[in-house]
């Protein structure tokens, strides 16, 4: 969670190595839009899931301010206008793509605390590593 276009600029192919699927959340949909063209450049749309919704300790729909998705390091901002997306925890991405032995590595500038916290052993047994940056 929390990809960032400069990693589909550099190392790509690196994340490959002994890993069976990526699927990466990226918040902001300008971002979501320039990976999704560079997965299609080196011809990975079929190796990486990716997904643009927002991480958080619930599963319903919101509405994002992405009058500010141009600014680097921050938080995605509810509103009560702006763009519909998923807002969705842990448990319901496992359910959803069916992740077991898996390696968290999350970044997304403040959704870190909602994301763990409010998810229980069960759900954080689905990871073998948790790689965390915290805001």
């Amino acid at each position: 969670m929390g990809k960032n276009e400069q990693l589909f600029y550099n190392k790509l192919e690196d994340i490959f190595i002994g890993v069976e699927k990526v699927i990466s959340i990226e918040t902001f949909p300008y971002y979501h839009n320039i990976l999704i063209q560079k997965l299609e450049e080196k011809n990975y749309q079929n190796k990486i899931i990716l997904i643009n919704t927002i991480m958080g300790n619930e599963v319903r729909r919101v509405k994002m301010n992405v009058n500010k998705e141009m600014t680097t390091g921050i938080q995605a901002e509810l509103s009560n206008d702006g763009k519909e997306i998923d807002l969705i925890n842990l448990e319901y991405m496992i359910n959803s793509y069916n992740i077991n032995n898996g390696a968290l590595k999350i970044d997304c500038e403040g959704c870190e605390y909602d994301s763990i916290l409010s998810s229980n052993d069960t759900t954080l047994n689905h990871f073998e590593y948790i790689m965390l940056e915290y805001h």
